[in-house]
């Protein structure tokens, strides 16, 4: 065969390959996905906006947060929303305070929560989670 396969002691990397193919096919329509993560990120913070007990952090703008939305929940620490999501909803959800700890700090905030929207999302998605926030907090 001819290089670099020639040299390659193991599988190619097929997954690689594919993955360009995507991330290429993204990069061409990064409109329509900053559209839909917009769409999405909107309804996920007009929900979170109307329930008691949670506190957005970040522009109030959504199309200046993109596919994230960075929040906290009253009485709930920012580790334990992450793990709460994931082991009761299968929600992954990121929490602390993101690498910058400066910010946060410099605003008093321990932390969030932060929930991201990507064009694989879908408001079933969103619904699904805005649904397991309002459980939280009901509970």
């Amino acid at each position: 065969p001819p290089p670099p396969i020639f040299f390659f002691t193991n599988t190619p990397a097929y997954e690689m390959l594919r993955s360009l193919v995507g991330s290429e096919m993204c990069i061409r329509d990064r409109d329509n996905i900053q559209k839909h993560e917009t769409k999405l990120n909107t309804i996920l913070s007009n929900k979170m906006e109307n329930l008691d007990g949670v506190s957005i952090v970040g522009p109030e703008d959504v199309s200046m947060r993109g596919g994230i939305t960075s929040f906290t929940l009253d009485g709930w620490d920012t580790t334990e929303i992450a793990m709460h999501l994931d082991e009761n909803y299968n929600i992954a959800v990121r929490s602390g305070m993101h690498c910058v700890h400066s910010w946060f700090n410099s605003r008093g905030i321990d932390g969030t929560a932060r929930a991201s929207i990507y064009f694989y999302n879908n408001e079933s998605d969103v619904r699904k989670f805005t649904d397991a926030v309002e459980d939280m907090l009901s509970g």
